[in-house]
């Protein structure tokens, strides 16, 4: 059985930088990938996957947000 999970996020991986920061939301999804998971992330961020996750990044230029 193929398992798939989507992940949409306005927020970036690393919280600081490519590698920086807290890894909570980069452990997750390499946990996911690792564990078997097809991994799509739908993310403004075009520096947002590292190479060595290896997982489906969908682009998308206007993600709206309304944090008030």
């Amino acid at each position: 059985m193929n398992k798939t999970v989507l992940f949409f996020s306005a927020l970036s991986i690393w919280s600081t930088g490519d590698k920086k920061g807290a890894p909570s939301f980069y452990e997750t999804l390499k946990g996911y990938k690792s564990n078997g998971w097809k991994v799509i992330l739908f993310t403004p961020h075009k520096e947002a996957v590292s190479n060595d996750l290896n997982i489906e990044t969908i682009y998308i230029d206007n993600i709206k947000t309304n944090l008030s």
